[in-house]
């Protein structure tokens, strides 16, 4: 079979200005490689072509930072029986790039600032060569961090100017802010100036105002019966005047003031003894007597609110019967606690103790628990039929809870009715029992089964 020689025309256009050699193509990086190229095939037949990576099916690509280097890239065209091939190179150089600070904070180059304050500063860098960044921070020229971030407490000796400087550089470039940061004096001796004398009743929290003295790089100390941490929980028996020092200082400076904490005297309420949360059953009865003490020695009065129905309360005394009535059976819930045997009612009581004026208040809670009662039975007690007749037991039964009842038998009945036969001719004892499904009654029936008499039959005739 001949072979036909494929003549093959390559036309490569550079579309960037670079230098060029025989076969050698280069670019910079981020530049776009575009190799554009044509090729004949005597026979006219139908070309495929392909590149090699890192070109693409149309010998482009798209070069970005980091992709410096020399590449072997090879372009085949093939008629489908025939293929040619040619090889050249691609030389990407480097596009050298400065680093870049993409945010920073804080955004002012002018910051003023008191003396016992901080300041963050934070920086975000980056390089599109992907360079190693070197990242420093200045303060008034002394390198004080290699980190993108710092943050400075200004003591209380360093008011006036300075400057904050950051650098970064990639090792060609670099690029620096810069932030001028006044530091104002602050005479910590005011902090105590503005803390003012203070009154309050016994019994309420004495809290004195503080300023943040550590923030100040501040040692202090406070007198008793304040405390250092400048709270003091008053009682009824601290009524008086007390003198209060407050006193700061560092290495170098000590300054203290006295104020003034007056606790004024306040009558104390009465106070309940024993009172506590009861159970009772329906139809018992619960007394609660009250007992409670004034501190000041003064006379009590007692009286309740919101008494439940029933109730009674005469000086110092309560006493309830709750009634069969009292714990409610309807809704799903409180008919499934009743099935569980664990239904009842919750009563509030709020007990007040009044004396000179003031009043003293203690709910406790009285639950009530349900009692089931028996349902009552009616049914007759003697009971006649002939033999062949059927008995029929008709109980009658109430149940003053309004439970749901079921009846049973036992004895020589075992149901309600029962159909008797020539052999049953008797006195049986029928024992009924009816159950709200806690509690049960029952009642004995006697039924006498008259004895029948049956007419003689007639077997045959001969």
């Amino acid at each position: 079979m001949d072979k036909r020689i494929i003549v093959l025309i390559v036309a490569l256009v550079i579309l960037s200005q670079v230098s060029y050699s025989m076969m050698e193509f280069k670019y910079e990086e981020t530049e776009l490689v575009q190799l554009n190229f044509s090729a004949e095939d005597p026979d006219n037949d139908n070309l495929s072509y392909s590149f090699t990576p890192p070109l693409d099916i149309d010998g482009s690509w798209q070069t970005t930072y980091g992709d410096a280097g020399i590449y072997p890239v090879t372009l085949t065209v093939s008629d489908g029986n025939s293929s040619v091939s040619e090889d050249f190179m691609l030389i990407i150089n480097r596009k050298e790039e400065e680093p870049t600070i993409d945010d920073y904070a804080p955004e002012e180059p002018n910051i003023e600032i008191d003396e016992g304050s901080s300041i963050a500063f934070s920086v975000k860098v980056s390089d599109l060569n992907n360079d190693e960044l070197t990242t420093l921070w200045y303060l008034d020229d002394e390198v004080v961090s290699q980190s993108t971030e710092y943050s400075r407490k200004f003591s209380y000796f360093e008011s006036g100017e300075h400057e904050v400087r950051f650098k970064v550089t990639d090792g060609m470039f670099e690029k620096e802010l810069v932030w001028n940061v006044k530091v104002n004096d602050v005479d910590r001796a005011e902090l105590l100036d503005k803390i003012n004398d203070v009154a309050v009743n016994e019994t309420d929290l004495v809290e004195i105002s503080l300023p943040d003295f550590e923030g100040y790089n501040l040692d202090y100390e406070i007198s008793e019966p304040v405390g250092n941490d400048g709270k003091w929980q008053t009682t009824y028996d601290d009524a008086g005047e007390y003198a209060v020092k407050i006193s700061i200082n560092d290495s170098l400076f000590r300054y203290s003031k006295t104020i003034m904490v007056k606790v004024l005297n306040v009558d104390r309420p009465a106070e309940f003894t024993g009172l506590s949360n009861r159970w009772v059953n329906e139809n018992d009865e619960i007394t609660i007597e009250l007992n409670a003490s004034d501190p000041d020695g003064d006379e009590i009065s007692y009286s309740i609110e919101d008494m439940p129905e029933g109730a009674v309360f005469k000086g110092n005394k309560f006493s309830w019967m709750p009634g069969y009535d009292t714990v409610s059976k309807d809704g799903l819930i409180n008919r499934l606690r009743d099935k569980l045997h664990m239904l009842y009612k919750s009563y509030r009581l709020e007990f007040v103790a009044e004396s000179n004026g003031l009043e003293t208040r203690q709910s406790i809670v009285v639950r009530v628990r349900d009692v089931n009662r028996k349902p009552a039975l009616d049914v007759e007690s003697y009971i006649e039929v002939d033999e062949g007749e059927t008995v029929t037991i008709t109980p009658e039964a109430t149940d003053l809870d309004g439970d749901r009842l079921t009846y049973t038998y036992s004895g020589w009945m075992h149901s309600s009715t029962y159909k008797t036969d020539y052999d049953d001719a008797g006195e049986y004892a029928v024992k009924v029992t009816v159950s709200d499904g806690w509690s049960e009654e029952s009642a004995d029936v006697i039924v006498r089964v008259r004895d029948a008499n049956r007419k003689p039959i007639i077997e045959s005739l001969g």
